[in-house]
């Protein structure tokens, strides 16, 4: 029986790069969320740490999405 990999080769890349958009689009969405909350609390600082994370989940999920596989996480 052939999978489905074998008949559409390019449909579990497509599929996989969705479904991590749809994450990294989720984890960014709640760093500007936490940005929001704590610049509303009067705390600039942590609203510029959790914009310099929505870049980095930004850009982590560019390199994954065009095979470069980031250094680390951080």
């Amino acid at each position: 029986m052939l999978s489905l990999h074998a008949i559409f080769p390019h449909y579990t890349r497509a599929y996989y790069i969705i479904a991590n958009m749809n994450d990294a689009t989720h984890e960014i969405q709640r760093e500007f969320e936490q940005a929001q909350k704590a610049r509303t609390n009067g705390n600039e600082g942590q609203a510029r740490v959790c914009a310099r994370r929505a870049a980095g989940i930004a850009i982590r999920d560019y390199l994954l999405r065009n095979g470069i596989r980031p250094p680390s996480r951080s």
